[in-house]
């Protein structure tokens, strides 16, 4: 019996088949062998189907009604059968080392449930951004946090897939990611067992629902960060997370309205496992206040935008 974890990577897809192979083949691309690849077609109405027959001795093909990303991405997990789990959007792609490291890091440290990494973005003008996650993010410009006020551990490991050096950091993240996402959830590695624990993503959220479960992943683990870009992101017209990077101003009513329903969906997270907490909330009052504080002047302000 081999010694190394498998891993189940589960691509949720809709609609994305002239992008889709680029994703798989990421995937048949890494140094890290015991993988189980789980396309998850989310009732797509295009020729997926078409461009996943060549990769079905190599492909699980799950088709399901068109219900949204966090049911795909649900569909994927309750199948997979690997030790650990990680998730690759259908317009994006790993580096080459991706899972590989992050299993290492994962082996290396069994104290810790999830590993996410830095990531890469490529935009349609060909520009190409490594090191993306603060810019993308904004937290870290927000409050000045480094990663070193965050995660109370640190270690400098050297990756030998890729030959580089980078700060690995671990601890408990859950104060932090309160304030907002600081965690990109299609980077994550983390163990299938603690699905037991946290349960699945919330379906009846059609935007933010990646928020709300680092959320409750974070509250229920210790998790670990390496500060090297594992994965590319890929951005295009179309794409769900564009909404939350424009400029308000440049948006119509409806880009709007779909800001509002996620930040809603954020608030409502703090909500259920801080403020209601009622342990948490005791001895992180202000902290929790302040967080909500500001969700509500964000959508008191993007109503008034409206």
């Amino acid at each position: 019996m081999s010694a190394l974890p498998l891993v189940s990577v589960v691509i949720p897809t809709y609609n994305r088949a002239d992008l889709l192979p680029t994703a798989i083949d990421s995937v048949l691309g890494q140094t890290y062998e015991r993988l189980e690849i789980l396309v998850v077609d989310d009732g797509s109405t295009d020729h997926t189907k078409e461009v996943v027959r060549p990769y079905a001795d190599r492909v699980r093909y799950i088709v399901g009604e068109h219900r949204g990303p966090s049911a795909a991405r649900n569909l994927g997990m309750r199948a997979a059968t690997g030790e650990y789990i990680c998730f690759l959007d259908s317009d994006d792609a790993y580096y080459p080392y991706k899972v590989q490291v992050q299993v290492e890091q994962m082996m290396a440290h069994p104290w810790i449930d999830m590993i996410s990494t830095e990531i890469a973005a490529v935009f349609d003008r060909g520009e190409l951004i490594e090191y993306f996650l603060k810019k993308y993010l904004k937290n870290y410009d927000w409050d000045r946090w480094r990663y070193e006020d965050i995660y109370r551990y640190k270690q400098e490991v050297f990756v030998e897939s890729c030959g580089k050096n980078a700060d690995f950091y671990a601890g408990s993240v859950f104060d932090h990611v309160l304030l907002g996402p600081m965690i990109v959830t299609t980077t994550v590695l983390f163990k299938r067992r603690i699905l037991n624990v946290i349960g699945y993503q919330n379906e009846a959220y059609r935007f933010a629902e990646e928020y709300e479960f680092i959320l409750r992943l974070c509250k229920h683990s210790q998790v670990g960060f390496l500060d090297l870009p594992t994965y590319q992101v890929r951005f295009h017209e179309g794409q769900m997370s564009r909404f939350l990077t424009k400029q308000r101003n440049d948006q119509e009513k409806e880009d709007l309205l779909l800001i509002i329903e996620g930040v809603d969906v954020m608030l409502q997270a703090v909500k259920n496992w801080a403020y209601e907490d009622a342990a948490y909330f005791q001895t992180h009052r202000r902290w929790v206040e302040r967080r909500m504080a500001e969700l509500y002047r964000c959508i008191g302000g993007l109503w008034l935008h409206y």
